[in-house]
């Protein structure tokens, strides 16, 4: 076995322990909070896994199968916008322009492969293009790039929204838990505040002490050119052929992951009542979770959602935790389901259009 394979392998299993990992530990937690209510309420112990499958074969599949559309429409808009990027460089190949049915199944194989390696997936969603449209690996990977780009963009404008539409009720929660004095009679910054901004100022210093000796370091070029590819990344969308139209995609893709969560509230009633807002705070903490490189955000999804839940919102944490499993589940399988689909049908397809 080469030693990039094993790496793979070993990579796998480090992020699969991780997600494994937090989800033990968020499901024995909240298993000990549902005996407590269970005995606080005169009922019999349960396993709170007894539970979760109640709660999952309750829930309003009609609102599931909206948010497995709007999966399906968020993939097939991605589709839409990856192609805007690699029909100029088809067209400058051979003259003619990018099949749609490749980026979109290239999409949905990247998804799947996620959930085997994180991070995989764009390698291989480019490989797709690769070998079905015959397009350099290297000059793919460079709208990949661009395409992730535009999704961190998307992401940290999706939070300063949801902190300015919430920011009454965050600001409630950390005045009460984080800015609250010992003795409860005024505001109080924490010391461990007072910590991270000392260092923060004091990193700020040395940088600009040594910046032209850190100038020469490996790792600094590495972050500098980063940040120009971002910068340039960004600019080349005001060449291409309908600029709006892009935009216009990039907005719906993320419209369409905030009704993939918002859509699930009504999916389950213990959340059934909570409002748009709430769904973009919700949206935001599970967005996080997916970040954290275990397969398709298991375990961390859960556990961000489901403490969102309880910390914000006031829903009791066995019914938090069955709602963080619902939303995760319908894409988590969406994603299984239609990359399988996806591999099977992409030598069919460019058979036929041979």
């Amino acid at each position: 076995m080469d030693k990039k394979k094993l790496g793979s392998i070993i990579r796998f299993i480090v992020f699969l322990g991780l997600g494994i990992g937090i989800l033990y530990y968020v499901y024995y937690t909240t298993n000990q909070q549902y005996q407590l209510e269970l005995q606080e309420k005169g009922l019999p112990a349960q396993d709170y896994l007894v539970k979760l499958g109640n709660d999952m074969a309750n829930a309003n599949y009609f609102w599931i199968g909206l948010v497995v559309l709007a999966f399906l429409a968020s993939n097939i808009s991605r589709a839409i916008r990856w192609k805007m990027l690699l029909d100029p460089l088809k067209m400058k190949q051979d003259g003619t322009k990018i099949k749609l049915h490749n980026p979109l199944m290239g999409v949905l194989v990247g998804y799947v492969m996620n959930l085997v390696i994180p991070r995989a997936g764009e390698v291989a969603r480019c490989g797709v293009i690769n070998q079905y449209e015959k397009i350099s690996i290297d000059k793919v990977l460079g709208t990949a790039v661009l395409d992730r780009i535009l999704d961190v963009v998307c992401l940290f404008l999706m939070i300063l929204l949801a902190l300015a539409l919430e920011f009454d009720r965050l600001w409630g929660y950390l005045s009460e838990n984080v800015f609250q004095s010992e003795d409860g009679g005024g505001f109080s910054i924490p010391i461990w505040l007072w910590i991270l901004a000392g260092l923060g100022i004091g990193i700020l210093v040395l940088f600009f002490v040594f910046r032209k000796k850190l100038e020469k370091l490996s790792l600094y070029k590495k972050i500098e050119n980063l940040v120009i590819g971002f910068i340039e990344g960004l600019r080349a969308i005001q060449n291409l052929e309908s600029p709006w139209a892009f935009i216009g995609h990039t907005v719906f893709i993320w419209l369409m992951y905030y009704l993939m969560l918002y859509w699930a509230f009504f999916s389950f009633e213990p959340t059934a009542h909570l409002g748009a807002n709430a769904g973009l705070l919700i949206f935001v903490f599970g967005a996080l979770g997916m970040v954290i490189p275990s397969p398709g955000g298991m375990g961390s999804y859960q556990y961000l959602v489901s403490t969102a839940l309880v910390t914000f919102y006031a829903i009791g944490g066995s019914d938090a935790l069955s709602f963080a499993n619902i939303a995760f589940t319908a894409p988590f399988l969406c994603n299984i389901i239609f990359g399988i689909i996806a591999f099977v049908l992409l030598p069919v397809l460019n058979k036929k259009s041979a």
